[in-house]
């Protein structure tokens, strides 16, 4: 069974993201949620999730200020973040924060499912090929990490 964390801080996204998610993934998954940063951390820290889907503008503790302390403390587990904002300085924070995945909202159910093969065969040691990983609601591929620090690197954003 793989645990899931879904901190976001908009009732109606956390239900549409949780219901989405025990759809793929039924009982082979279990799913708890966080309102806050606070929250998240907290509810991370006891139930120790595989996999966190982590906004990033939520109340009282931002998700990039949940995500530096939960790498800090959970360093095998995996943030996916989840925001309405495509921003490049906030890629750049969930990157140095340990995100490994930045998605862009409204997420379909196709990404969710491929971000969950991605990285189930992640903790197998495998690498989804590079046409199958997920893509944003805008149809480009998601940001990875890799691509982020090659962006960096050549500045390709000024």
């Amino acid at each position: 069974m793989i645990k899931i964390l879904v901190a976001e801080d908009e009732e109606k996204s956390r239900a549409a993201t949780v219901s989405r998610l025990r759809g793929i993934m039924g009982d082979e998954a279990l799913i708890e949620t966080a309102a806050d940063g606070n929250d998240a951390v907290q509810m991370a820290l006891k139930m120790r999730p595989a996999l966190i889907f982590m906004d990033i503008e939520m109340p009282r503790k931002t998700g990039l200020e949940a995500a530096a302390i939960l790498h800090e403390q959970l360093p095998d587990t995996h943030i996916v973040f989840l925001t309405a904002y495509d921003r490049f300085d906030y890629a750049v924070g969930a990157l140095r924060t340990g995100g490994r995945e930045y998605l862009l909202k409204p997420v379909s159910e196709t990404t969710l499912r491929e971000t969950l093969r991605f990285f189930m065969s992640s903790t197998n040691r495998k690498r989804m090929p590079r046409r199958s990983r997920p893509r944003c609601a805008c149809g480009s591929r998601s940001i990875t990490p890799r691509i982020l620090r090659s962006m960096m690197r050549r500045k390709a954003w000024v």
